[in-house]
């Protein structure tokens, strides 16, 4: 008897926690790949419907944000940058060095929690938490372990001052 308790009150625990954390996931949004959103990197399309932000040095970054300009950016890791479409030319084909095929760097959306586009993002990073508050107050945190690791030789073709800087690890 006292073991059939013991299961019920954990697996209610279980379910409470499970629906806890449901709830709590509803107030973050996500960064979601889109194939148009990458065709206008790669095409140098600048909109002025965001503002721009970089992470990563000067005219290397490591990931290009757009925020809708309804919207502001709550990060003290995001420079922002006055985007022009020869900036962002110089910037795609650098951080495309050593890439043929031009896909290490995907374009995404940023989505707030419930699905709406807050803006753009262009990065190796995959993946990230997006918080959009009342104030549409964006922060925007890539997760930096989602990123393109390509195959060892490509890899081993870039110099290792440059993949220091931009965060690949050699291996």
């Amino acid at each position: 008897m006292m073991v059939r308790q013991c299961r019920r009150m954990l697996g209610m625990a279980a379910l409470f926690l499970i629906v806890a954390s449901c709830v709590s996931m509803n107030q973050f949004g996500a960064i979601r790949g889109n194939s148009e959103v990458t065709q206008s990197f790669k095409n140098y399309e600048v909109s002025s419907q965001y503002r721009y932000y970089t992470i990563g040095p000067g005219g290397q970054p490591t990931a290009i944000l757009g925020i809708d300009r309804e919207y502001s950016l709550n990060s003290s890791i995001w420079q922002a940058v006055e985007l022009t479409p020869e900036m962002l030319k110089t910037m795609v084909d650098l951080v495309n060095l050593g890439s043929p095929d031009k896909d290490r760097y995907w374009g995404s959306v940023v989505l707030d929690n419930a699905g709406n586009t807050v803006g753009v993002f262009y990065s190796t990073w995959r993946k990230g938490i997006v918080k959009v508050s009342q104030d549409k107050t964006v922060m925007v945190s890539p997760d930096k372990s989602s990123t393109f690791k390509g195959p060892r030789a490509l890899r081993s073709g870039i110099p290792a001052c440059w993949m220091e800087l931009s965060g690949y690890a050699q291996s």
